[in-house]
């Protein structure tokens, strides 16, 4: 009697189950987007003049797509040449900030965030950080987060210690996984 009485009530609840999903019209989950973005400009910085990189993201078509269903990130690597032009062994760091008006390394380090340090080149060298390797480079994920999901801002590389000559060729990439809600309609 109790079996039957299960399978009845397993029974109904699936009929319950099915009639729901039929009159549901969209379903929603959420899925990943990877963007890759090359940086198309050297960044040569010479102790007292340092250049940078406008991101923009924003020019991007799968951002432009996708960028107010965004709802993370899940990845960020960078893959890069550094170039040492100094005579001696260089710690290569690289900045963001949300404006592009700094010029000095003084302005860089006192109004941009450290997002990679560490980078070892030997003077009159060079060295390729690989997406893989550039892990454990990273450092404040959540301002770097924050800096892609608006999709503009400018990099900065500069050395740890001074006097420096460092050089980012334009081979640079930037490769981003975004997690995005999806609308599955029906």
């Amino acid at each position: 009697m109790k079996s039957k009485l299960k399978l009845v009530t397993a029974g109904i609840l699936l009929v319950v189950l099915m009639a729901f999903v039929w009159q549901c019209t969209s379903w929603f989950s959420s899925t990943t987007l990877r963007l890759t973005y090359y940086i198309e400009k050297d960044i040569h910085s010479v102790e007292s003049v340092v250049e940078k990189a406008e991101i923009d993201l924003t020019e991007h078509k799968d951002w432009q797509e996708h960028h107010d269903d965004v709802k993370g990130i899940n990845r960020v690597l960078f893959a890069f040449w550094v170039k040492n032009h100094g005579d001696v062994e260089a710690t290569a760091q690289f900045f963001i900030s949300e404006g592009c008006d700094l010029s000095t390394e003084g302005e860089v380090r006192n109004g941009a965030t450290l997002v990679l340090d560490g980078i070892s080149v030997p003077a009159n060298d060079s060295i390729y950080v690989t997406a893989k390797e550039s892990y454990r480079y990273l450092r404040h994920f959540d301002e770097l987060e924050k800096r892609l999901i608006e999709g503009q801002f400018c990099l900065y590389c500069i050395a740890e210690n001074a006097p420096f000559d460092i050089e980012v060729p334009d081979s640079a990439a930037l490769v981003i996984d975004f997690t995005y809600a999806v609308d599955w309609e029906f």
